[in-house]
């Protein structure tokens, strides 16, 4: 979610002693910081990696500040050194990244004062406000692509000439049916036609192989006819 301008999201890695005295007492004198920042208690400074940071940025986070015990005042010996050191490699870092190095604050003081400590964190807060991008304005709105998607009007018109190219391909094709449908015609009158004069010869030839057998089958019974007389004429003599 986008910070509003103004209302930067910071997170503050606060160290166990000295700071974190300091954001107590703020709360006991009644002063309050931001809502938008996130305390982290840690055991020492020393501890912050750059890793941490870097993933604290990535989470959208527009600023981390780190508060350690001043010089000589580590109860680790050298924490907030090694501390120091890791913040200005981080720099290099977010500087090769594109991001402002100014988002990132250490700040080396063993005051427990509560009124300075939320005084850091407003100070901080107007530092980010005034810088640009990701560093506490509001977020710019991504680039829209460059192919946009045609409304349903223009979707529309655009099908309308196609329907109407399909109308034009229908009536196209109803004379080539039509045509199509007479051929089929044709033909068949002439099929028929055959037909018929083969089966009127069909007739025919039956007729005249009905009439020669019937010219062979009386022939057989004339010739027939006298031998069986003659065998009848033996017969009764």
């Amino acid at each position: 979610m986008a910070a509003a301008r103004g209302n930067p999201r910071i997170l503050a890695f606060v160290c166990s002693w000295h700071p974190m005295a300091a954001a107590d007492n703020a709360g006991v004198d009644g002063r309050s910081y931001g809502t938008a920042t996130a305390i982290v208690p840690v055991d020492c400074a020393g501890v912050v990696s750059a890793a941490a940071i870097l993933r604290a940025f990535s989470s959208d986070v527009d600023g981390v500040l780190i508060t350690a015990c001043g010089r000589g005042d580590c109860h680790y010996s050298n924490g907030n050194e090694s501390c120091e050191r890791v913040v200005q490699e981080t720099r290099d870092l977010m500087g090769l990244a594109g991001l402002a190095p100014q988002r990132l604050r250490l700040d080396l003081s063993s005051d427990v004062d509560g009124g300075r400590f939320v005084d850091l964190l407003d100070e901080f807060a107007v530092e980010l406000a005034g810088l640009n991008g990701r560093a506490g304005r509001e977020r710019p709105a991504p680039p829209r692509s460059a192919k946009k998607r045609p409304s349903r009007a223009k979707a529309t018109a655009r099908k309308k000439p196609a329907k109407a190219s399909k109308a034009k391909a229908t009536a196209r094709r109803k004379p080539a049916k039509a045509a199509a449908g007479k051929k089929p015609a044709k033909a068949s009158k002439a099929k028929r036609a055959a037909a018929t004069k083969t089966a009127a010869g069909k007739r025919t030839s039956r007729k005249k192989n009905a009439a020669a057998g019937k010219k062979s089958a009386t022939r057989v019974k004339k010739k027939v006819a006298p031998k069986k007389s003659a065998a009848r004429a033996k017969r009764k003599r």
